[in-house]
């Protein structure tokens, strides 16, 4: 499988698994950006609904989506979403953000269900970022129990490990190791939810004392040209293991081959017989090795105290923006460098600011090329900035001093050029 293909599954699995995450929180739809209108069914039904759907958040803005979407991906990978996921950019978010097709399970099979996606649903309170502390430090600042061994059954190695935090009170909330065999990747999943109710025709058994549940964690869609509006033509049952361990719950999960229960044996023995094995990695000194959000207060000093370059961050933008949160840590697109990201809100839409070290390009990757592409260089107050056009919206880019800043909307696009220049403007005279 060519390595594109292999992150492409990988996003996808992590992105398919997470929509697990109906039992026993229903707030949980909202963590993973997916909400749900007019499905007047149980819980087990809207669980495997769900499971079909990834984020409804398909206007990439290349490098951006990696720092503002869900995941951050080892130094080197490219962010790659589903081909379904491109498949609906290239036809604009608008053809596809009030429904699509998913299979449900009825008495005599699965069955095509028409789902209405709601129009807010790039709006999430959870978000990832790369980790470079050990577990040791990670279970201090979560408050639970984290192992994650370097290796698991088959070859796998882990390749990194990314926190979620909770915006609204800064708490961590999972922790998700990736591991890389040949053509295949796991996921594995630590947090403090039970979801092994949630599996279905699950088998137990025990290793050392821990039990360990094997069992359908859901069903993938298969859709005719990878669009998610065309009736799907069957479905690919999925299979998780999970466990309990020092009061910790642990989810294993695949991206491309199904877990069979004989290797979920294996799996379990060897995590049991491996337990001191774990993958502490530590990081560049002086970059910050896990992302936090600091007080709304914080100072433009604090910040720059945390991330050791200067910036420029005003406390509001023009459009009745003001700054929301305040955040700081590694950036997801080079390692050896921090990041700043402020996220201002005006009551109706969330813009975003980024500011880093790093030289980010300018221009995205794999742009979809169209009438609408008018990217192009324009001078602000005499500072070069980079206009730039990827799958229906905008972001603008520019260099201050060897610090790299980037702005644009979290949902949607700038109302015209001049909004966008008018806010690069308050930014770049800003102290």
């Amino acid at each position: 499988m060519h390595d594109n293909e292999k992150i492409d599954d990988m996003i996808r699995g992590l992105l398919d698994k997470e929509a697990l995450n109906i039992e026993p929180k229903e707030e949980i739809i909202g963590e993973i950006g997916v909400k749900l209108k007019n499905i007047e069914q149980d819980s087990k039904l809207k669980c495997i609904v769900k499971n079909n759907i990834f984020p409804m958040k398909l206007n990439i803005k290349g490098y951006v989506a990696a720092a503002l979407l869900l995941f951050v991906l080892a130094p080197g990978l490219t962010l790659i979403f589903s081909k379904e996921a491109r498949v609906a950019a290239a036809h604009g978010i608008d053809a596809v953000k009030n429904w699509v097709y998913v299979m449900i399970k009825a008495e005599d099979g699965y069955k095509p269900v028409k789902v209405e996606v709601n129009d807010d649903a790039g709006q999430f309170d959870i978000f990832y970022d790369y980790v470079g502390l050990t577990d040791e430090e990670l279970s201090r600042k979560a408050g639970f129990n984290i192992h994650v061994p370097s290796e698991l059954w088959g070859g796998y190695n882990c390749i990194q490990k990314i926190k979620g935090v909770r915006k609204s009170d800064n708490t961590i909330v999972n922790v998700i190791a990736t591991y890389e065999h040949k053509n295949n990747t796991f996921g594995l999943m630590i947090s403090m939810d039970n979801y092994i109710e949630v599996l279905q025709n699950k088998k137990e058994f025990d290793v050392k004392g821990t039990k360990f549940y094997w069992g359908e964690a859901g069903t993938d869609s298969i859709y005719p040209n990878h669009d998610m509006q065309q009736i799907p033509v069957g479905v690919k049952i999925s299979h998780n293991l999970l466990w309990e361990y020092q009061g910790a719950f642990y989810r294993l999960y695949s991206s491309y081959e199904d877990i069979t229960y004989d290797t979920a044996q294996k799996i379990a023995e060897h995590f049991m017989n491996n337990i001191s094995n774990t993958y502490d990695k530590k990081d560049d000194a002086g970059v910050i090795r896990s992302q936090s959000i600091l007080s709304k207060d914080a100072t433009t000093e604090e910040i720059e105290n945390e991330v050791g370059f200067k910036v420029k961050v005003p406390e509001s933008l023009p459009g009745n923006f003001n700054i929301a949160y305040k955040i700081v840590g590694m950036d997801p697109m080079n390692n050896s460098c921090n990041m700043f990201k402020g996220e201002y809100n005006n009551g109706e839409r969330t813009l975003n600011l980024i500011i880093t070290e790093a030289n980010w390009p300018v221009m995205e990757y794999d742009r979809i090329k169209d009438a609408e592409d008018d990217s192009r260089i324009i001078e602000v107050e005499g500072v070069e900035c980079h206009w730039t056009y990827s799958d229906g919206s905008h972001v603008l880019g520019w260099m201050d001093k060897d610090v790299y800043y980037l702005i644009g909307h979290e949902k949607g696009d700038f109302s015209s050029i001049d909004e966008a220049v008018a806010i690069a403007k308050s930014i770049i005279n800003n102290g």
